[in-house]
Parts: structure tokens; sequence; C-alpha cells
């Protein structure tokens, strides 16, 4: 079970650090719409909850060649929709190096919370991306040597940290139309890419439109939910998305 949580006028605070990774590159244009109604319903069912009013921490980055953080780390019900919704998608793919920043940013903030004395859970962060590391065709090779050195470290940083029970990752991958119609080979070396950013496989969910893009979007957005209400509560993570998996998204 999670602990009592007082007010946040009523003494120490509590912080549930919730970090949100949005790809914004031109391959995300088509289902721009629909990650942002997703995003905005997550935000409002989230809000209704009281005791996640109470705790939860949200940031938010979107990246494609660079990244921005639209949202700093924010209490819960004093989100709005309008900080979190992707305004353009545009350029290419660095996974590696937006999540370098968020869990660098992540770090910063929970050592500035604990110098307080305030009482911190550990962070969960949500990537969803296409999954494609992409420097551009045209890129020379010193670039495509830069882009594999931030995804390596991005790699090692979440792996230290999930060993040290210091953070969640959850990564929704949506599978580009070429490779799940392409060769499967070249869909088991973009999987194995994927997958290597963490050392817990089944938090990595496959999203296709073989049967409805829409739905696995809103259902990947459904876990951000469920996963933040586990960790609140003191339940395994992965129970949480064994149960959200069993009611349909793929993995």
């Amino acid at each position: 079970m999670g602990f009592y949580v007082p007010p946040r006028s009523a003494g120490p605070k509590t912080h549930l650090p919730v970090g949100i990774l949005l790809d914004t590159s031109v391959s995300i244009r088509s289902i721009q719409d629909v990650v942002n109604r997703c995003v905005c319903d997550l935000k409002q069912q989230m809000q209704k909850e009281l005791m996640l009013r109470g705790i939860v921490e949200l940031c938010v980055v979107h990246y494609s060649s660079g990244y921005k953080r639209v949202l700093d780390f924010t209490p819960l019900e004093q989100v709005q929709e309008e900080e979190l919704c992707i305004r353009e998608c545009s350029g290419i793919t660095d996974t590696g190096k937006a999540l370098r920043y968020i869990l660098r940013h992540i770090r910063d903030q929970i050592a500035d919370w604990k110098q307080k004395g305030e009482k911190v859970y550990p962070a969960v962060v949500f990537l969803l991306s296409d999954g494609m590391q992409d420097p551009g065709f045209d890129a020379d090779a010193d670039t495509v040597q830069i882009f594999e050195r931030n995804y390596q470290a991005a790699s090692e940083q979440v792996r230290m940290m999930e060993t040290g029970k210091k953070l969640i990752l959850v990564t929704g991958w949506i599978i580009p139309e070429r490779l799940r119609s392409g060769d499967r080979d070249e869909y088991e070396r973009a999987k194995a890419r994927i997958h290597s950013l963490t050392s817990f496989p089944d938090r990595v969910i496959e999203i296709t439109d073989a049967r409805d893009l829409t739905a696995d979007i809103q259902q990947f957005f459904d876990l951000v939910h469920q996963v933040t209400n586990a960790i609140f509560e003191g339940t395994p993570v992965d129970v949480s998305i064994n149960q959200v998996l069993g009611m349909g998204l793929s993995n």
C-alpha cells in the first residue's frame, strides 16, 4: 500500500515524478492529433484522483533532432492541456539525446527535493516514439557516431537507474509501416534496438495499426495512468502493465 500523503500545504511534501517524452519528428505528423487527444484525456483522468493530485509532479519533453521541455515538474492539479499538446512535427529523431536530458533533469530535481527533506517516489518515464534513431539520410559519419553515442549512453544510464530502483521506463514503440510490411530481419533489428534501452523487455509496448492505432495509443496513455497508480499504491508495476496488455494492447 502507499503511504499517507498530507495536503501540499500541510507540511513536508511528497513527490511522484512522472516524465513524458514524446517523439515529435516528422514521422509522427500523421498521428499528432491522436497523441494530443490522448495526452489531454490522460491529464483529465489523473486530475480526478485526489491522491494523485496531491503528489504527482509532471514533466513533459518533446523532441526530434533537439528537445524542448514544454512542462517542467508541475503539480498535476496545476497542469493545463495546452501545455501538453504537440504543436509541430518536424526534423529527425535523436531519442538518446532527449532521454539523457530528461534523466539528468529528473536526477537534479530529485536531489533538490531531497535536500529540502521531502519524500520522493521512484521516477517513472514514459517514452512514445516510432523507435527509429534517425540522424538523417545525408548525415555524415561524425553525426551518425554522435547519435550512436547518445543512444548508448542513454541505455547505460537507464539500466543503472533501474538497477538502483530509481527509475521505471515504459516505452510505447509505434512500429512504422515499412517494418510491419517489410523484411522480418529489419523488424527484429529495430525491435532489439528499442529493447536495448531497458533491462525490462516487457516494459516496451508495441503499438501497431494492424487493428486500431488510435485505440493502441489511447491504451498506452491508459498505461501511464495505471502505472502511476501502481507506484503510488505499492503495486508491482509489471502487474499493472500486464493487466493493461490483457485488455488488448500489443506487445
